[in-house]
């Protein structure tokens, strides 16, 4: 995602400032496509949203595979998902390459309708990418319970 930030990070912090903004002012913000949007909503594990694939490498009959994803596990809850990447081997591997890029287009379309009709409440905080997967979404929104989020029936 390297070169895609270099030209869209612009376009996502401006949208995270114009959220932050807004909040703090008491407005909706509109903005959905930021940069934790894709980090704590979509990349879930890391790139190609490799999460699932670490869990199931776990129960897999290939020791080989189950000592990847023993070896992965801890790394992909903090976002880091080179030892599957290399050691799956995705690299180079066209049946792992569809499910590595199909998989964070699903997420990223579901996730944009979860925040486009108001289910999720917009992003207004950066956090750093390695932040936890399971507390990354809450931070990003500036929540600290699932309480706080209320459905906004004005979008």
């Amino acid at each position: 995602m390297n070169v895609v930030s270099s030209v869209a990070y612009p376009f996502w912090m401006t949208q995270l400032a114009q959220n932050a903004v807004a909040v703090n002012a008491g407005k909706t913000a509109h903005g959905i496509v930021t940069e934790p949007f894709f980090h704590m909503f979509a990349h879930i594990g890391g790139s190609g949203a490799t999460w699932g694939l670490v869990i199931f490498m776990l129960f897999s009959r290939s020791r080989q595979l189950k000592q990847v994803g023993k070896t992965a596990l801890i790394p992909a809850i903090f976002n880091i998902n080179e030892p599957v990447i290399f050691g799956a081997p995705i690299v180079l591997n066209p049946v792992l390459l569809i499910p590595f890029v199909a998989a964070p287009a699903v997420i990223v379309t579901i996730n944009y309708i979860l925040f486009a009709t108001g289910i999720l409440p917009p992003i207004v905080i950066q956090p750093p990418f390695t932040v936890p997967i399971f507390i990354g979404g809450f931070i990003a929104t500036g929540r600290k319970a699932l309480s706080e989020w209320p459905i906004d029936k004005n979008r």
